[in-house]
């Protein structure tokens, strides 16, 4: 059986990228951006030397506020937001920004993000009753 193969639609980002159709681009994204000081060290030259294409901010991370003025200070920069909902490091948490309330399932004991466990990733993110 002859399989018959149908013409890709045309892909507009590589229009608007100056590219044309038979091109092929490859886009570096920095994920977390606001996790730690030496992620927003690194940004601009990484931008600059054409090494990163955009990132993404974590929100509930501990630098979050240098990485919005970073955002405010270069608004050319292509930022986008990294929902974060758990944690998966041990050791290097941070608190939710939506809720404290332990009814959420969003955090632990001392009120900071959980570690993914079984439970959360079957979709049981409620805590047991009684």
């Amino acid at each position: 059986m002859a399989v018959i193969q149908k013409p890709m639609n045309p892909n507009p980002v590589l229009a608007k990228l100056g590219l044309a159709q038979t091109d092929r681009a490859v886009l570096i994204h920095a994920d977390d951006i606001g996790m730690c000081q030496a992620s927003l060290a690194a940004m601009p030259g990484l931008m600059d030397l054409g090494l990163v294409s955009c990132a993404s901010v974590m929100v509930t991370c501990p630098w979050f506020s240098a990485a919005a003025r970073f955002a405010i200070d270069n608004p050319g920069v292509d930022l986008g937001v990294h929902l974060t909902l758990t944690c998966e490091w041990q050791t290097y948490r941070w608190a939710p920004i939506s809720t404290v309330s332990m009814d959420s399932g969003l955090i632990d004991g001392v009120v900071l993000c959980i570690v993914p466990s079984p439970r959360f990733r079957t979709g049981q993110t409620r805590r047991p009753s009684g």
